[in-house]
């Protein structure tokens, strides 16, 4: 903090002595994000916590919508680097390219040069951390984190006597039961992509398309493509999120974000009690962004990001956003909090296996394959799966690296 303070006071005394616009001494920072509704609000109030203690700094928060457009935008800048925000949510398969050009900042010497620098890196959970250190450089600070479970209407399992499934086979037993009793379906998996990715590894398969993996493709669509013919299972298709039929009551259980906590809830609005279990695979991948300091920022810049970006990552911060959003708190120390052991969040009940994808920098390009190649399989009549699944691995095998 002394560095910043140093900083402050030095464009103070260059306006007092020099300028005549009183405005010059602000440093301005501008954040691109695609966070909405009540995580974008507490956003707001944690950036207006730091402003206030920090009344050189202002900070330009900047909605990209959603990742997409945020990929697509950061994309466009990187052509000129002047262009970029100060600091980006991102994941970091987006930025392997960028690091690679130099044009993102390791953060390791702005961690270190704070007292307790060493004491809050050795805090951070370290599958969030060791994906951002590159070459003994630490490329970005983990932000929304969070990973899949099953979201269940418990008032409806308890009328049926139904417990939540601890396995694929299970979760089939279960969506059928809810389909014969309430003519709805029982289960949906939000991503098609993560579903992709956590039913090959939950049946020991990391994928990479340079190996065989026919068979289990095959046998990972049709699993899901069985219950959507037979009306046990569903896709979001026009929804695009299945918390909306959940919280209708039109859905009896889906496999989607921790993250969503907040959304189900306005969606359910009391109507039925929520609850979730872990994923059904027994393992949960491990998601979410980071957030990059361009160094198109100047020194003054990349000081206060760096500050704002501590300030978001302190414990006593991360406990509020963990506990309010549903995101998985990044630092060891919160997971033992008795506030957030203890909160109404149904996130800390859970033991988590977390697991990680394979990281390429055409990722996003593969999820969208992916995503497009699966939906489109769901949503016919009479797919040949078989040849779909030989097209997008042929597609996949092309954008590896």
């Amino acid at each position: 903090m002394k560095r910043l303070k140093l900083i402050l006071a030095t464009l103070a005394l260059t306006v007092l002595v020099g300028c005549d616009n009183v405005d010059d001494d602000i440093i301005q920072i501008t954040f691109w994000h695609v966070l909405n509704g009540s995580q974008e609000t507490l956003l707001q109030t944690l950036t207006d916590e730091f402003t206030a203690q920090n009344e050189g700094i202002t900070i330009n928060l900047v909605n990209k919508t959603n990742h997409s457009e945020l990929s697509s935008q950061i994309t466009a800048a990187l052509i000129s680097p002047k262009t970029l925000p100060t600091i980006s949510q991102a994941y970091i398969d987006w930025m392997l390219n960028p690091i690679a050009d130099g044009l993102v900042i390791d953060i390791l010497p702005y961690i270190l040069s704070y007292p307790d620098g060493q004491n809050r890196l050795d805090d951070c959970i370290d599958g969030f951390i060791k994906p951002l250190m590159i070459n003994d450089a630490l490329y970005g600070l983990p932000f929304t984190k969070s990973s899949e479970v099953i979201w269940y209407n418990k008032t409806l399992f308890d009328e049926l006597g139904l417990k939540p499934p601890t396995s694929f086979e299970e979760l089939t037993e279960v969506s059928k039961i809810i389909y014969s009793e309430k003519g709805i379906p029982g289960a949906g998996f939000d991503s098609l992509s993560n579903y992709f990715y956590t039913y090959l590894y939950g049946n020991g398969v990391k994928y990479d398309p340079t190996n065989d993996n026919q068979e289990i493709l095959n046998e990972m669509v049709n699993y899901y493509l069985d219950g959507v013919n037979e009306g046990y299972f569903r896709i979001s298709g026009t929804d695009r999120f299945l918390s909306q039929p959940f919280g209708d009551e039109m859905l009896g259980m889906y496999i989607g974000s921790t993250a969503s906590e907040s959304f189900i809830t306005d969606n359910v609005d009391g109507k039925f009690e929520i609850e979730a279990a872990p994923h059904p695979a027994g393992y949960s991948i491990q998601q979410g962004t980071d957030v990059f300091i361009f160094s198109s920022a100047d020194d003054s810049q990349r000081e206060a990001a760096y500050a704002y970006l501590r300030h978001l990552a302190s414990p006593e911060v991360q406990q509020q956003w963990a506990i309010e959003t549903g995101y998985l708190p990044i630092k060891e120390s919160v997971l033992e909090m008795p506030e957030y052991k203890e909160s109404d969040s149904h996130i800390p009940k859970l033991d988590f296996t977390l697991y990680s994808k394979t990281m390429v920098t055409n990722a996003n390009t593969i999820v969208s394959e992916i995503e497009l190649t699966l939906e489109t399989i769901l949503s016919s009549q009479n797919p040949d799966v078989e040849k779909e699944m030989l097209d997008l691995e042929s597609k996949l095998l092309s954008y590896w690296d």
